[in-house]
């Protein structure tokens, strides 16, 4: 089978890390894929088409878009629409694949990537988050709006990207437009939670299928606690408390992650955060350690197994890959009821929900998981409970049923 996958970014973020493990186990089964972005690496991966690049990074340039960010999007998304065609078309794919296009605004994207992708073969979009069928955002929260017209006043229109208020009804309708004039596109949620928002939003008259994020099983596992805390300079003796720091946006959570953390700070707990480096007065802390950001995933695989609790404080969620991550290492996670995050974490078998989304009850379920003393019992269960649920080769096996099915109805 020829496969085409179209997004955004190569392996930033994510929903292209997901893209990507995705990409691998097709390739592992013998199909031909081929990759295209409009942000590449730039490093050698065998699938990559560069379709135009990111934006220009000059000083005029960004004045301008800033100033009128819509003219530059007419500007370039002429180019990349038609590096895009010519580019499928010279593969002539079985079957297009879509997963996050948040970053390639300027192709007008998603109505006219999605039609110049149909053109070509049958489409199935994986949806990362909501946005596919919001007027801007990624999460709209406690906003409903997306079910039946994204307002004039969306208090989200300029948290993540470069749109203004006025512009996003008109976003709205385009995606409403785009997805009726392709009623046979189908969309693939990581999570249960966002199929069920995307049938009850635009993607209400298509077929929309839930097919979890998968990670090789390999790849992170249990390692040896001891010389791994070792390795990162951390005691043998008191708890190592494993979170993701991530300033913005704000529903990431950093702002609970860093009042927890004052409330703990005199505690006898190591804590390591990943991501953004926290702030200066946090790093005066002598059991805090900030790490920045793991590529490497024997790295991460290293650090995640030697924790013994990991804390997702994000107030909005898909179906984090981090979560799964840990599972695989051994390691149970602390995260609220909100998305996904409750068809990864299963109280008392993989880790602890808090019962509200607010520091005091991320406080009382760190107390909780304390008190448990972390039992080998529950690492050995997140290592079962993950492998049989987030296999990367089942993902992919249901993935290339979707596929079949629609080719041959194509």
């Amino acid at each position: 089978m020829r496969i085409a996958v179209v997004s955004d970014y190569e392996t930033n973020g994510g929903a292209a890390i997901a893209a990507t493990r995705l990409l691998r186990e097709f390739a592992r089964e013998g199909h031909e894929i081929r990759r295209f972005v409009f942000s590449p690496d730039k490093q050698r991966y065998g699938w990559t088409v560069d379709l135009g690049g990111p934006l220009p990074s000059s000083l005029p340039f960004r004045l301008v878009r800033k100033i009128a960010p819509r003219a530059v999007s007419y500007w370039m998304h002429g180019r990349s629409l038609r590096d895009l065609r010519k580019a499928l078309i010279e593969f002539a794919p079985d079957v297009i694949h879509i997963h996050n296009l948040h970053s390639a605004w300027w192709t007008g994207a998603p109505n006219e990537v999605l039609h110049v992708c149909r053109e070509v073969a049958p489409v199935v979009w994986t949806l990362h988050d909501m946005w596919s069928f919001t007027g801007c955002c990624a999460y709209s929260l406690e906003c409903d709006a997306f079910l039946s017209d994204c307002s004039h006043d969306c208090p989200l229109a300029r948290q993540y990207y470069p749109f203004r208020q006025r512009l996003v009804p008109g976003e709205w309708r385009k995606k409403r437009q785009a997805l009726q004039s392709v009623p046979d596109a189908v969309a693939v949620a990581p999570s249960r939670w966002l199929a069920g928002l995307a049938r009850k939003g635009l993607w209400r008259d298509h077929r929309v299928e839930v097919v979890a994020n998968g990670i090789d099983p390999s790849t992170y596992s249990p390692t040896d606690r001891p010389s791994n805390r070792r390795r990162f300079g951390l005691q043998a003796g008191a708890p190592v408390i494993l979170a993701s720091f991530n300033s913005t946006p704000p529903y990431k959570g950093a702002e609970i992650l860093m009042r927890l953390l004052d409330r703990y700070k005199g505690q006898l707990l190591q804590w390591v955060f990943l991501g953004s480096h926290l702030p200066k007065e946090y790093l005066a802390y002598s059991n805090v350690h900030s790490i920045g950001y793991l590529c490497d995933e024997r790295d991460k695989s290293a650090l995640f197994g030697c924790a013994d609790l990991y804390i997702h404080a994000s107030l909005a969620e898909n179906l984090p890959n981090i979560i799964i991550e840990c599972m695989l290492c051994g390691t149970p996670s602390l995260g609220f009821n909100v998305g996904g995050v409750s068809e990864l974490i299963r109280p008392d078998q993989t880790g602890w929900l808090a019962k509200q989304p607010t520091l005091e009850g991320l406080e009382a379920g760190l107390f909780a998981a304390l008190q448990s003393g972390f039992p080998e019992q529950m690492r050995s269960s997140c290592r079962t409970f993950a492998v049989a649920n987030f296999s990367a080769h089942t993902q992919a096996r249901k993935y290339l049923n979707i596929f079949e099915e629609i080719i041959g109805r194509a």
